[in-house]
This record gives C-alpha cells, sequence and structure tokens, in this order.
C-alpha cells in the first residue's frame, strides 16, 4: 500500500515538475503575435542566425492574424519579413510581442510588448520621419536632413543609456567618420558591463578600436596580402616606392560602377607613375560576376578581394564602411588622403609636383 501511494506521489511530483518546467520555458519564451490588415494568408518570414548559421522560418497568416514562438538569435535579433524586401529587426526578449500594421507599409511594423522593442519602435518611428521628408529633396537637402537625422539618433541613444537599442544604436554610429571617437568611446564607458558584453556591445567596441587604429592622413598604411583576379598573391608593400591608389568597391555598388571610367582614364594618364589596386568587397558565390565586371569595364589593374565581402581583415583595418572609398599613399607607404569622392583624389593627385 506504501509503495503504492509512494508511486503515486512520485508521479503527481513528476508531473507538478513537468507542468512547472513547461511553465518556466513559456514564461522564457519570445512569442510573437500580430494582425496585419491586408496580409490574408501570406506566409511571413522569420530570420535569424543560431549557432552561426542563417535560418528561415516560415509561418503562414491566417485572416490577417499570425503567431510564432521565436527561436532565440545569436546577436539577439531576428528579422520579420512581411513583404519582400520590406522587413522590420525586432529584439529576442521573454515576453509577448505584439506586431500591428498594414500590409501596405510593412516597413512601419509597430512592435511592442517588451523594453526594448518598445524603444526600437519609438526610434523607427523618428527613422520613418526624416525618410518622408527626404521624398523628392535635393541631395543637399538630403544630406542636411541627414545631419539631423544623425544628431536625433545621437540623442536618443543617449537619453535611453543603458539599454540594448541604445548600444544597438551606438554600434551602428561608430560608422559614420564625423563622430569623434572619444565622444564614441565615452559613450561605450556610460553602459553597465553586461550590456557591453552583449552583441552590440562587442561590435560596438571592436568598431571603436578599428576607428582608433584606423590610416590616417599622415600615419602608415598597414601592409596587406591578398589574392588578385589572376590567382597570384599580391601585397601592398611590394608596390611601394611609387604612389599607389587603393579603390575599394564592388561590383554590386552603383556609384563605383559609375566611376570606372573616371578611374580606367586616371590609370592611363599616371601608368608608371601611380598603381591602381581594386580591393573588392565579394563573396564567394560573386566570383564569376566580380571577374566579369572587371572585364566588362577594362579595369585593367590589379583587382583583389578576400570573398569576406566587408567583414575581411582588410576591409576592417582600413574601416571602410562606405563603397567606393578611396585611399591615396605615397612612395614611403603614407596615407595621403582618404575619400569617397574620386574628383577629390584627382585633384590632390595633379597637384603633386612629380605628376606636374
Amino acid at each position: 500500500m506504501n509503495k503504492i501511494l509512494t508511486s503515486k506521489k512520485a508521479a503527481a511530483f513528476f508531473i507538478l515538475a513537468l507542468l512547472v518546467t513547461s511553465w518556466k520555458v513559456v514564461a522564457q519564451s519570445c512569442i510573437v503575435s500580430g494582425e496585419i490588415r491586408g496580409i490574408g494568408d501570406t506566409p511571413i518570414q522569420f530570420r535569424y542566425t543560431q549557432n552561426g548559421v542563417d535560418k528561415v522560418d516560415t509561418v503562414v497568416a491566417k485572416g490577417d492574424r499570425f503567431r510564432y514562438v521565436v527561436q532565440k538569435p545569436d546577436d539577439g535579433m531576428f528579422d520579420i519579413f512581411i513583404k519582400n524586401p520590406a522587413w522590420r529587426g525586432v529584439w529576442y526578449e521573454a515576453g509577448n510581442l505584439t506586431v500591428l500594421g498594414n500590409i501596405d507599409n510593412p516597413e512601419q511594423l509597430e512592435i511592442k510588448g517588451t523594453k526594448d522593442n518598445d524603444l526600437l519602435t519609438s526610434y523607427n518611428q523618428i527613422r520613418w520621419a526624416y525618410r518622408e521628408k527626404a521624398k523628392g529633396q535635393s541631395a543637399e537637402a538630403i544630406e542636411k536632413l541627414n545631419e539631423e537625422q544623425k544628431l536625433k539618433t545621437w540623442a536618443f541613444m543617449k537619453v535611453n543609456t543603458p539599454s540594448l537599442t541604445a548600444m544597438y544604436l551606438l554600434s551602428g554610429l561608430t560608422n559614420d567618420p564625423s563622430l569623434k571617437i572619444e565622444d564614441l568611446d565615452t559613450a561605450f564607458r556610460e553602459f553597465p558591463p553586461q550590456i557591453r558584453e552583449s552583441y552590440y556591445g562587442k561590435k560596438a567596441k571592436e568598431r571603436i578600436e578599428i576607428v582608433k587604429n584606423q590610416p590616417v592622413k599622415g600615419k602608415k598604411a598597414p601592409d596587406f596580402k591578398l589574392v588578385s583576379s589572376k590567382g597570384d598573391s599580391v601585397q601592398l608593400s611590394q608596390y611601394l616606392g611609387k604612389y599607389v591608389l587603393l579603390d575599394f568597391w564592388g561590383h554590386w555598388c552603383g556609384p563605383c560602377i559609375q566611376t570606372m571610367p573616371q578611374l580606367r582614364a586616371f590609370h592611363e594618364k599616371y601608368r608608371g607613375k601611380v598603381t591602381v589596386i581594386g580591393i573588392a568587397a565579394e563573396w564567394a558565390d560573386d566570383k564569376e560576376t566580380w571577374l566579369k565586371t572587371i572585364e566588362k569595364h577594362q579595369a585593367n589593374w590589379i583587382n583583389l578581394t578576400d570573398f569576406r565581402f566587408d567583414r575581411g581583415e582588410v576591409m576592417k583595418t582600413f574601416n571602410i564602411t562606405e563603397f567606393p572609398t578611396y585611399f591615396l599613399v605615397d612612395p614611403k607607404g603614407v596615407v595621403v588622403a582618404r575619400s569617397n569622392n574620386f574628383p577629390a583624389i584627382e585633384k590632390i593627385v595633379a597637384e603633386v609636383k612629380a605628376f606636374r
């Protein structure tokens, strides 16, 4: 009799333990529920990276509504693709998230329910407002609006420090060359250790260190070794003794391709005096397209890549965040100029006495 009671107690305890465990799992889960007007029974994609692998989960909405239990991503964020290419980044936080919006404005989804997602939605409203203001404006007006948005982003980041969203924004701001490294470093140190050690905290720290050590005018350009389009190994140092123009570009970059005729004319004009080296941000899958682009545009100078897009060591060392970016290096290996504007580089070269 005692054995039966003991068995019943054990079974009851086991069931209770399962219920408690299940409750804990649910409590710690990130559950997304939404209603998007006009989406009907359309598939919705949830994209994230888990254990270094890019993954895509698909949920089919029913009558404009959907529900999904999110898998935990490596970087703490996942993307919701409602209507390709429109998407929204979302924080993975334990709790219930609500997604509201309209299929006609998929980028303006309102995602709320947890602290950092509420903050991210608030910031996105600022970003959307500037995007609307920029429509139909001149290049000069857009540049002014971009500067205003940067200041708003900085202010939002400071007011909401410490938070993951603020660190996420700081990580993005480290790509802006107009911001002082001292200000970025100070802002980073205002976050508590647990946020500094988060994915975006580590990313911001890495970017700040890169900016601190980047080659600038008057500093020595770091040497590097990459494989050329012809398959041979090329080092920057082997071309010193004359001027070198580094052109950071990509076959997918419209402004880079538009500048090709000017770069080709420059190469012909200064042949033997300035060595042109193109360094492309490409993935391994883009090899054939990269080679065909070189051939099509008669880019008959040295062309290199490591097929790691902008994640390779050379791109990081030179702090390449925009394409195209040009570095002019003198015969001693010292950086003379850095610019995203090719005519500005041409002007500097034209003023070199040895080329007159």
